[in-house]
Parts: C-alpha cells; sequence; structure tokens
C-alpha cells in the first residue's frame, strides 16, 4: 500500500495480516490506530510518521533510506527491525512490547526525551542521534556498536 497524503486511510484503523507493505510517495503522518495481525513492512521510500496505536501480535520490518517516526504509546508484541535508515522515537513505550534489532549504519532517535525499555541487539554499526535525549534502558547486545552524532543532549 502506498500512502500519498496524510488522510489517505481515513479516519479508521489499518488491520494487517502480516503480508502487507506500507510505504509513501510523499512524506506522510498519520493518525490511525494500526492493528497487527503479522508483521508490517515499511518501505522507506519517503518519510512516514505513525502517531497512532499500534496493537497486537505482529511487529515492524523498516527497510528503506526514509525516517519511520513512532509516537504512539503503543503495545503491539512483535519485535521491530530497523534494516536500513532512521527510527525516531516519541514516547517511551513506541517500540511496544518487543525487542529491537538493528543493521550496520541504521540511526535510532527521538522527538522528545524517551527512555526505551526494550532490549537492543546491534548487527553492525548503531547511530545514535542527537535530536532529544534519549536514554537506554534495557540490555544492549550484539556485534556492533554505538556512535553518538550531535548535537549533544
Amino acid at each position: 500500500m502506498i500512502l500519498a497524503s496524510n488522510t489517505a486511510l481515513g479516519s479508521g484503523a489499518l488491520n494487517t495480516d502480516g503480508r502487507h507493505l506500507l510505504d509513501a510517495s510523499t512524506a506522510v503522518s498519520l493518525a490511525n490506530a494500526i492493528n497487527l495481525g503479522g508483521d508490517l513492512s515499511i518501505g522507506g521510500t519517503q518519510a512516514i510518521g505513525l502517531g497512532g496505536v499500534i496493537n497486537g501480535a505482529g511487529g515492524l520490518i523498516k527497510n528503506g533510506s526514509a525516517a519511520l517516526t513512532l509516537s504512539g504509546n503503543n503495545g503491539y508484541a512483535g519485535n521491530t527491525t530497523l534494516n536500513a535508515g532512521t527510527l525516531v522515537l516519541g514516547s517511551n513505550s513506541a517500540l511496544g512490547l518487543g525487542n529491537l534489532t538493528t543493521a550496520a549504519g541504521t540511526t535510532l532517535d527521538a522527538s522528545t526525551a524517551v527512555v526505551v525499555n526494550n532490549a537492543l541487539t546491534t548487527t553492525g554499526n548503531l547511530n545514535i542521534g542527537g535530536s532529544a535525549n534519549l536514554t537506554l534502558g534495557a540490555t544492549v547486545s550484539g556485534s556492533g556498536g554505538l556512535t553518538k552524532t550531535a548535537p549533544q543532549h
């Protein structure tokens, strides 16, 4: 599904079953709730903001170079995988209940002061953006390192 506006989904919830790709032809910010029946892949062609609550058994797979912003108080049970680009967190529960796995060269940032209590596994160097305070409050493991980028918070 390729979105072209902030209102492309109307006001209802988006229900997925694990066979969906969400992408955008222009930068969009959605307020819709999302119910994950399986993993949802995010294309990453253009920046996408997901401000509605994300729940369900599935997880999120972020691909592509554009930023994905998660700002809802989410409760999805699956893991979040950051394969490319930037993941921006806007709440302490933005990552739901699962773990975060990141690929080399990706960036984790925050739009407001955030404490991440999800386990983090790096498979290569992860850049930590400096847009706002970002605290990693759970286990950090894996073969990669962390690099803090400016500005300092």
